[in-house]
Order: structure tokens, then sequence, then C-alpha cells
């Protein structure tokens, strides 16, 4: 029942998901996310378009985690390195919940609904934790870049360093 519903009202959930996370970021940015379809002028806000209607439909057609991590990790490479603190940058699933009971209105409240939603939940709830570890891994690959860099900037300063003072020659 809940299945055949969601997929009834799969766009406009998927528009109100889209609306919820564009809140997350700072009104301009959120207007510019709105703005521009084209992928190549609008990256972050093709890759939030495309990723959520796949997740959305990964999770109505039988959740496969590998699936799911393919599609969440274009979304959360993007939020790993704006200024988002972890909770912040992984919340936009959660929102999804938030989607869904507005997009049902009355029906969400529905007894013979619950079980089916409980579950729908509990899906969503995986696919944030499925985030969480997709976050925390490309924080680290951030940190690993700009450690990495720092590395990098410090030997060519200590080269020239090197190099200009050295007595027989070869400085600057």
């Amino acid at each position: 029942m809940l299945k055949s519903l969601l997929n009834e009202k799969k766009s406009s959930i998927v528009d109100r998901w889209l609306g919820h996370i564009r809140a997350t970021y700072a009104p301009e940015t959120a207007a510019f996310l709105n703005g521009n379809k084209d992928r190549f002028a609008n990256p972050v806000g093709h890759a939030l378009r495309t990723g959520t209607a796949a997740i959305f439909d990964d999770l109505l057609n039988g959740m496969d985690p590998e699936a799911v991590c393919r599609h969440l990790e274009g979304i959360i490479k993007i939020r790993a390195v704006q200024d988002f603190t972890p909770s912040q940058a992984v919340s936009f699933v959660f929102l999804l919940k938030k989607a869904v009971r507005a997009e049902l209105g009355e029906e969400a409240e529905s007894s013979r609904l619950a079980a089916e939603l409980t579950e729908f939940d509990a899906q969503v709830d995986q696919v944030a934790l499925f985030a969480f570890d997709i976050f925390a891994r490309c924080r680290e690959q951030v940190y690993a870049l700009r450690v990495n860099e720092a590395n990098r900037s410090v030997a060519a300063v200590m080269k020239r360093f090197n190099c200009a003072g050295d007595p027989r020659g070869g400085g600057l």
C-alpha cells in the first residue's frame, strides 16, 4: 500500500525533499542550486537532483546497499568539502521522512500505513548510516590531501632554503 502511494507521489516527494535540502544552504546558494538545470553550469544542483531521485528509487525498489552508496557518494563528496559539520552533511537523508509525510498528508497518520511507514523510516535511517560512513571516508581523503599539500609546500621551501644557503652557489 505505502509503496504504491510513494510511487504515485514520487515526483512531488523528490521535489519536496530537494527543497528541504536546498534550505540547508545559504539563500543565495539555494537559489542558484534551484535555478540552472545544466549539469555543467550547476554540477552541485545536478548531483542533488539525480542523487536524490536515484536514492528514492532505490528505497522503493528494495534498497541494494551498493546502489544506494553509489548514489549517496555524489552528494556526500560535495557536502564533505563544504562548511558542514558531519551531522549537517548527512542530515539531508532524514529530510526525506519529512518530505514523505508532507506529501502523504493525513494518509501518513493512517493506522493501516503505520507498519509500512515504520519500515520505510528504518530504511531511511540505514541510508543515513551509509551516508555517514561515506562522509567519514571523504573527510579522511580531504585531510590526507591537505597534509600532502602541506608536506609538498614545506619540501619546496626547504629545497629553496638549502639551495640558497649553499656556499658553493646554486642560490636563487
